[in-house]
């Protein structure tokens, strides 16, 4: 039972005990009763009287109860409250490095003077704090106070300190804790353990150390990819940090070797600084910057270090839509040092494995419908499953106006081709009206045609049997809610497929299957049952698109075609053929519509397509763009992002919630957008990559560079060798973890793995790394001294047969106090936010520590078990000696004589 304050003098903490006193009454009992039966035994034998016997009976029940009575109060928690205690104070004194060694004599003079000056009660204790928090000196000890030593761990755990204060703290009187420090904590939580302290009645006043801003500069960091590409120019961005503006030197160095020296203007707080840097050497490199300034108070954050490993050229797939689609950006990565290759969608592989001889896929304005079967999938296994990389660059023939809706390759982007949900856009009605007269039937023989002299016949894919894969291609780019319909003529025509929702159509394929060309034509009946379909929906946009080949039999259209544009609906028209190419021509432009010639009649599912999605959405924008900075990425890293040039149009997209928006139009519409799918890495580029929307961009001086980032951005992170490594540091040590997967993305296990460590001073190490997960083997080494590390993994089999070999880099920090340091007056700021949470004061070293402020006195509490045992202990024997021993008042007056 958890003990109570009363207002009484007296606390019991265990008050259960107590019920055993219903045991004392007959304890009593039995106590008279035993002596009852003694004395009349000694009675009888004539040895004692009846008078003293009784009264020895009454004596014996009379210790045991007191006896009993005091262990039973001694077990209930007998404690005697006192209205108050004594003030009781911890000083908590920071020797961490950043308080140097004047600050921390100054910390040792304050604290004995303090306390020289407490009161005779009052009472005080010592704990010396950096990394870790000991007692120096408990509240029992005496004397003069040694001197206090320095923490090298490097690090600051104020929080820990004010729990190891309370911890000691007596639970009664005043109390409270003084807090002294030049306020760079490193750990965090001081405020959080402050307002805990100050809640259990413990105020934590705070002495800083620092009064006032010295001045400070300091390089925090050094930001480098973790690989780079031989051969490519990178940015390593250098922030310095400053609490005055000075004059200073910035020194770069790759290992021992001096790259560049400049003169830099300082201004207080951070300053970024760029250095383009091309590496020519592959392996591993450590890039160590240092700063001089002459008004510096710390020299221990000068230089800072960032590394990175400079691997082989990556290559690159360029897959291009068209002759003027790769070739700039193939020439831009061929600047940057990237292998670049440029195959036609047809010659994409379709399997992963022949995937995987490159880092990166880039889709440039090509069309979803020509790929080949299976290419889509194999694409999105390749970045989801085996970790490389996709890129899709915009254009007329790509994105959602290349059929990319609905589709793996639409899962795999960082944007979807729905842009209606986003532009309120109206719901779509469209009708299909496709020609199947006799001349349908002929095939496609290709551009120069075919002909099989052996048997007299075509060779080829007949027209009908196109018009059917484009009305498929065509459907998978509306959403479920639009509405679409086919209807087929010859000499008349025939509703295929009712005009309904996307949704209530499962088996389109198997609805169309069976058309067969035959009959002659006649377009106008087509299109009156096309109207008369579209008029008898309610969607608010209503398209219809005729496929034909040939001629037709005469007709007036003009009355046709007054009604459709009363009636809000556009035709546009696809010209199988030149033999009605005017009159086709003619029908689009009174119907509101586009007119597609065809020369190669393989490419009507494009087009028919393209109609399709320009009619239920607004997928290409064609009009002067200034790209707008959403976030400035690692893409356009050292890039000017004041002057971009203007895009002349790009294609609408929609990006998903966790994408991450480098640029975007004025509206919002992504440019490029990047994301983690799977293992891997996508992008979206939504312009073109030629002369057509990105003309600025391609005569661009930096497009090399920016499409070398672009590309880097996506290739896999790890090498070829599929060991992909990290490195945390925590409290001196290095926590190294290492991902080993083979070429097909399935983990390595059971491997014995070893790492071998090579330090900025040139020293060596081996650490040997256990497998925690599948594929994933850890293991921790020093890590004290900073600059940059040399790791190189090995993994063997069970047989000894050597797996997999990797290197990898890691950059040591300084200690995370001198980082701090660089703010102006971050300590002091921090040691009055530690006073305000916990209540208390903000003091001067000279202040008296009279003026410190201490909780609420608590009644101070004195346990009464060692008296009670004692006297328990002590009644014992004469309890004893008064139940065995006989003696008279006779007896007694001659022992004293005799004494």
């Amino acid at each position: 039972m958890e003990p109570t304050q009363a207002a009484a003098p007296f606390l019991l903490t265990d008050p259960w005990w107590l019920l055993a006193f219903a045991l004392l009454p007959p304890l009593i009992v039995l106590g008279l009763w035993e002596g009852q039966t003694v004395r009349r035994r000694r009675v009888a034998l004539g040895v004692a009287q009846a008078g003293p016997e009784r009264r020895r009976a009454r004596g014996v029940a009379l210790l045991r109860a007191v006896i009993f009575s005091s262990v039973l109060l001694a077990l209930a928690g007998l404690q005697w409250v006192r209205a108050a205690g004594p003030v009781s104070t911890v000083y908590l004194v920071d020797i961490s490095e950043s308080v140097g060694t004047d600050g921390r004599a100054a910390a040792h003079a304050y604290v004995q003077s303090a306390l020289g000056a407490a009161g005779p009660e009052d009472r005080s204790a010592v704990a010396l704090f950096g990394a870790q928090a000991s007692v120096v000196r408990p509240f029992a000890a005496a004397g003069p106070l040694a001197p206090f030593g320095a923490d090298s761990a490097g690090s600051t755990d104020t929080a820990a300190a004010i729990r190891l204060g309370r911890a000691l703290l007596p639970p009664e009187g005043a109390r409270r804790l003084v807090v002294i420090s030049d306020g760079l904590d490193t750990a965090g939580g001081a405020q959080a353990a402050a307002a805990e302290a100050v809640a259990a009645g413990v105020p934590v006043s705070v002495v800083p150390l620092h009064q006032g801003a010295a001045h400070e500069v300091g390089v925090s960091a050094v930001d480098v990819p973790a690989t780079i590409p031989v051969g490519q120019v990178f940015t390593m961005t250098v922030r310095v940090d400053s609490t005055v503006a000075e004059g200073a030197t910035l020194h770069l160095f790759d290992g021992r070797t001096s790259l560049a020296d400049r003169e830099v203007t300082l201004q207080p707080g951070g300053n970024p600084f760029t250095f383009p840097i091309t590496v020519h050497d592959q392996g591993f490199h450590s890039y160590r910057v240092r700063v001089d300034a002459l008004d510096d108070r710390w020299s221990q954050n000068n230089e800072a270090t960032g590394v990175t490993l400079v691997q082989s050229a990556p290559r690159v797939l360029i897959v291009a839509g068209g002759p003027d689609d790769g070739e700039p950006l193939r020439v831009a990565l061929a600047a940057a040092h990237v292998d670049a290759t440029v195959v036609t969608a047809s010659e994409v592989p379709t399997d992963t494995a022949a995937l995987t001889a490159y880092d990166s896929v880039v889709l440039a304005n090509t069309p979803a419908g020509s790929l080949p079967s299976g290419a889509d999938r194999a694409l999105q296994t390749y970045v989801r499953d085996l970790g490389r990389g996709l890129i899709m660059v915009g254009g007329e023939a790509s994105f959602g106006a290349g059929g990319y809706g609905n589709t793996p390759l639409e899962a795999a982007l960082p944007v979807s081709m729905d842009v209606r949900s986003n532009q309120r856009q109206a719901d779509v009605a469209l009708a299909l009206v496709v020609d199947k007269s006799g001349s349908m039937g002929r095939c496609h023989c290709g551009a120069s045609g075919a002909f099989r002299s052996t048997t007299a016949q075509e060779s080829g894919v007949a027209k009908v049997d196109i018009a059917k894969q484009a009305i498929l291609q065509a459907a998978a780019s509306l959403a479920p809610t639009d509405q679409l319909g086919v209807i087929t003529f010859d000499t008349a025509a025939r509703p295929l497929v009712a005009i309904q929702p996307l949704s209530r159509l499962p088996d389109l394929a198997g609805r169309i299957a069976g058309i067969q060309a035959a009959g002659d034509t006649n377009l106008y009946a087509g299109l009156r049952a096309g109207t008369d379909a579209l008029n008898a929906t309610s969607a608010k946009l209503k398209h219809m698109i005729l496929l034909t080949d040939g001629w037709t039999n005469t007709a007036s259209y003009d009355a046709l075609l007054a009604e459709m544009r009363t009636d809000h609906i556009t035709l546009s028209t696809i010209a199988s053929g030149t033999g009605s190419s005017d009159l086709l021509e003619s029908l689009a432009h009174s119907g509101g519509g586009r007119y597609y010639a065809v020369e190669d009649d393989n490419n009507v599912p494009q087009l028919l397509l393209k109609d399709t999605v320009l009619a239920s959405g607004s997928y290409l924008v064609e009009t002067a763009t200034l790209p707008l900075v959403a976030r400035a990425g690692s893409i356009l890293s050292g890039l000017d992002l004041t002057h971009l040039p203007v895009l002349r149009g790009y294609n609408s997209t929609t990006p998903r919630p966790t994408a991450e928006l480098l640029l975007t139009a004025p509206n919002g519409d992504p440019l490029l957008a990047g994301w983690q799918y799977g293992l891997g890495r996508a992008v979206a580029w939504t312009p073109d990559m030629k002369g057509r929307w990105a003309t600025n961009w391609v005569q661009w001086a930096a497009f090399p560079q920016f499409a070398a980032q672009l590309v880097g951005w996506t290739l896999p992170r790890a090498g070829p060798s599929g060991l992909d490594s990290s490195v945390m540091q925590a409290a001196g040590r290095a926590q190294i973890r290492v991902d080993s997967r083979d070429s097909t993305g399935a983990p390595r296990m059971n491997l014995t793995t070893s790492v071998q460590v090579q330090g900025p001073d040139g020293s060596r190490g081996v650490v040997d790394l256990a497998q925690t997960a599948p594929g994933v083997y850890e293991g921790s080494m020093p890590a004290a001294a900073p600059g940059g590390y040399r790791i190189d993994v090995q993994q063997t089999a069970p047989d000894g047969r050597v797996v997999v070999t990797g290197t990898l880099g890691l950059a040591v920090p300084y200690s995370a106090e001198y980082r701090l340091g660089a703010a102006a007056g971050a300590g002091t700021t921090q040691l009055a936010a530690l006073a305000a949470a916990g209540g208390g004061r903000v003091l001067d070293l000279v202040a008296s520590p009279v003026s410190v402020p201490s909780g609420p006195a608590l009644p101070s509490r004195v346990a009464a078990w060692p008296l009670l045992l004692t006297l328990a202990l002590l009644l014992f024997p004469f309890e004893i000696a008064l139940r065995r021993l006989t003696f008279s008042r006779a007896d007694l007056m001659h022992f004293v004589r005799r004494r």
